[in-house]
Order: structure tokens, then C-alpha cells, then sequence
């Protein structure tokens, strides 16, 4: 999934999302934004099944007054409830609505106030983590074709903020985060033909390129640590043991720790 920032919203976006309260009153830039189709908006948000409840969406298509093809109002619940955790939920209801609509871009447009502890560059990074690992799909060995009935994929978010700058060095971090999850993620969904202990220990060889120690001990140097355990459970298979270490000392001062974390790979 891309996902970037920028400044104004696109007119002719063809998804566009804004976000409303338990008041579902639209404040701020969707405001602005959905100028020609507020009286649709409007009227739409008087609908009884719709509350402003965190994640409920309402979704509009192609409103009157509106150029593109539909926009999804969604609530944000009580504000001040509103956590980074919270907005990540907030992200998932947003990609599912996507993946279900088969819709592959969306603008996020981001709300006149955030409440809680979250200002608005923090707010619009967790709803792209949470839109990230919720439309994850694994799909490197699929060869046959999407169903119809199967969701769509999710390709591009544009997180629309004044605070441009903010909101960019924000969704650095968590994009960083959101990049890991997904890694691993992949490395779990390999099946036991392709993925291990020696081909694992070779993958995590491309951990080097972002700046991590990677140190791969195999039989010998497992029976020298007197690692006895993966041994033995090794013995009942063809692919031999493997203990990787990954070691990150970090981008600030020399004299602080270093983080490391042992990974073992048992034969499988």
C-alpha cells in the first residue's frame, strides 16, 4: 500500500473520506470540502441507524453537488476517548469498507479536532497503520484470479493536512512500524516447503541493508553453547537447526545499549 500526504484534497478523488462525532455534525475542511453536496451529507446523517460511534460508517454514492464516486463519513465516537489504538481500529473499518467496495485509492481527509491525546498528524498516521494492517493480504502464491466475492485490494491512501510536515514525519514512523508487521507477517503465512530453518536464517541475511547485526549459528556452534534443546528437536527432521541473533545498536548515542533479540528457528 502507498500512502502519502498532501496538502489539499483532490476534487475528482473518486473515494473520499471525513470523519463527523457523536454530534455528526461536519466541522472543519470536509466541511469545505463537500461544499456543493453538504445538503446530501446532511440529510444522510439524520439517518437513524447512524450514531457518529467510533468506526461506523456511513456510505454516500455519488452524491449530488459531488464529483467523484462516493464518500464515506465515519465516526470518530466520544473525542475524548480517542487514542492511537482507537484511530487504528478507526484505520480497519475504513479498509474494509474499501476492500468490500472493491475501491483501490481513497483521500482521507483529516477532522477539525482530534480530542483525547492525539493531535491531527498523529491521528491520521494511526488511521493509515490501522488501514494498512487491516487490507494485508498474502497472495504470493495464489495463481488464479480474484473471485467476485472475494474483498479488493487496497493500493493508495492520501492522508489529506495543512500540517503537512507533521503529518509526514508522523507516518515515517508508523509506515517503519506498519513495514515490520507486514514482514513478519509474511514470513508466518510461508508455507514449511519454502520457509525453513535454513532458508529462514538466509532471509533474515537482508535485515544487514537496514543497518542490523544478523548472526547465524548453525549445529556446530549450537553444540558449543550447549543448546541442546534445538538439537534434539532438530533430529526429527531432514532440514538441519538454525539459532538466529539480531542485533540493532540504534541511531543515538554510542554509549547507550544496544538492543538485541534472539530469534531460534527450529527444524520443521
Amino acid at each position: 500500500m502507498q500512502i502519502d500526504v498532501v496538502a489539499k484534497p483532490a476534487e475528482s478523488a473518486a473515494v473520499s473520506v471525513v470523519f463527523v462525532g457523536t454530534n455528526k455534525k461536519l466541522a472543519g475542511p470536509a466541511v469545505q470540502f463537500l461544499a456543493g453536496a453538504n445538503a446530501a451529507a446532511t440529510q444522510a446523517l439524520m439517518a437513524p441507524g447512524f450514531a457518529g460511534k467510533r468506526g461506523q460508517v456511513l456510505d454516500l454514492l455519488s452524491p449530488a453537488g459531488h464529483g467523484g464516486r462516493r464518500i464515506l463519513i465515519v465516526g470518530l465516537g466520544e473525542l475524548r476517548e480517542l487514542t492511537a489504538i482507537r484511530a487504528r481500529e478507526i484505520g480497519g473499518e475504513i479498509a474494509h469498507c474499501l476492500m468490500s467496495a472493491k475501491e483501490e485509492a481513497a483521500q482521507i481527509i483529516a477532522p477539525a479536532q482530534t480530542g483525547g491525546k492525539l493531535d491531527e498528524a498523529a491521528f491520521l498516521a494511526n488511521v493509515a497503520l490501522g488501514a494498512r494492517l487491516r487490507a494485508y493480504q498474502f497472495r504470493k502464491y495464489v495463481t488464479q484470479a480474484k473471485k467476485d466475492d472475494e474483498p479488493g485490494r487496497v493500493a493508495t491512501l492520501h492522508l489529506v493536512s495543512a500540517k503537512r510536515a507533521a503529518a509526514e514525519k508522523a507516518l515515517a514512523g508508523l509506515q517503519a512500524l506498519g513495514e515490520g508487521i507486514c514482514y513478519a507477517r509474511d514470513l508466518v503465512n510461508e508455507p514449511p516447503s519454502t520457509l525453513y530453518p535454513e532458508s529462514f536464517a538466509k532471509k533474515l541475511l537482508e535485515l544487514k541493508k537496514l543497518g542490523i547485526q544478523v548472526e547465524i549459528h548453525d549445529e556446530k556452534a549450537l553444540a558449543k553453547m550447549g543448546a541442546g534443546g534445538i538439537l534434539a528437536v532438530a533430529q526429527g527432521s531432514t532440514n538441519p537447526p538454525r539459532l538466529v541473533s539480531l542485533r540493532w545498536n540504534g541511531l543515538g548515542a554510542k554509549s547507550k545499549a544496544p538492543i538485541a533479540s534472539p530469534g531460534p528457528s527450529i527444524a520443521r
